[in-house]
């Protein structure tokens, strides 16, 4: 289906069962999708989005986005190449990727309360890592000072600092890398 350029509000839904929705180049407007189940792909969005996956994957690729919320039950987001202003992106036991990003000063929070967290920063931030049970292991090409505070409280300043971004999970761990 094309898209008008002009259109101001795209809101996609599947109903039930597990579907594939992929939206590419939609510029401006404000994206909602909610899905029980399946796959959604974004590819070269700049907008607000928000995003409900109850279960399934969300595969974000090459977009920019002033307001991004992300809410799943047990659904997996991939974040790849991507700026954002404002993410915050919760599950309850899926997975969270945000690979090779940047951030612009606003609210960054990644939260799971079981699963896996890890975040690729492409350019100066402030990194907040924690995890409840979990350990947060961290990987750095550049000299990164970091604060650890045990295996499960890690603070990073990478390329000189930046934005600040919360990553934060009950039970899973947290992977940080440039």
């Amino acid at each position: 289906v094309m898209v008008p350029s002009t259109t101001a509000l795209l809101d996609t839904r599947i109903r039930a069962g597990a579907g594939i929705l992929t939206i590419d180049d939609y510029h401006g407007g404000t994206l909602f999708i909610v899905s029980p189940n399946g796959r959604t792909f974004l590819n070269d969005v700049m907008s607000a989005a928000f995003i409900q996956m109850m279960n399934g994957r969300l595969e974000v690729v090459d977009s920019s986005f002033d307001r991004l919320r992300a809410r799943g039950n047990t659904a997996n987001f991939v974040f790849q190449h991507d700026r954002a202003r404002q993410i915050e992106v919760t599950t309850v036991s899926g997975s969270i990727v945000y690979d090779n990003g940047t951030f612009d000063p606003g609210l960054a929070r990644f939260e799971s309360a079981s699963g896996s967290i890890a975040i690729g920063v492409a350019a100066g931030a402030q990194i907040a890592a924690r995890s409840g049970d979990g350990h947060v292991y961290s990987m750095w090409d550049r000299r990164t000072p970091i604060d650890q505070r045990g295996d499960n409280d890690v603070n990073a300043t990478i390329a000189g600092g930046g934005p600040v971004v919360n990553a934060v999970t009950g039970r899973g761990n947290v992977y940080l890398y440039d």
